[in-house]
């Protein structure tokens, strides 16, 4: 059991929630203690675009509009290792973390090889003009 913060991005709202980890998935109550939803561990996956590993919001399939987010870490890694989607994610959003790395470093290279093509053009220019204009 613990609090979370449910987000419907169809609305733009969030709202307080209470979780409670039982056998068949998520089950998803309001802060009166009316029931929501329950979401199965197996549709249960992490949040695409985030870039957070650790702390980020949990999805569903079939309600692409609600978003869980879960501030308590513990609480987070428990429905981690529950539902098997959201692992996968994980392990594949560490696994690219060190290739989204390595992809920029050839547009770092291309942007430090302009730098320098503009700087020895400016240096020529300076150059060319003190060996026409001589002071």
């Amino acid at each position: 059991m613990g609090n979370a913060i449910l987000f419907n991005t169809m609305r733009n709202t969030d709202r307080e929630v209470t979780i409670n980890l039982i056998d068949s998935g998520i089950e998803i109550v309001s802060g009166t203690g009316e029931p929501i939803a329950i979401w199965a561990y197996s549709v249960v996956d992490l949040l695409k675009e985030t870039e957070l590993r650790d702390e980020g919001p949990f999805v569903v399939a079939h309600d692409p509009q609600s978003i869980l987010q879960v501030p308590d870490s513990e609480l987070w890694n428990r429905i981690v290792e529950r539902a098997p989607q959201a692992r996968k994610t994980k392990r594949e959003a560490t696994a690219t973390a060190w290739w989204r790395i390595w992809r920029g470093v050839p547009d770092q290279a291309a942007g430090a090889l302009w730098i320098g093509i503009v700087l020895t053009i400016v240096w020529a220019g300076r150059q060319l003009y003190l060996w026409i204009f001589p002071s």
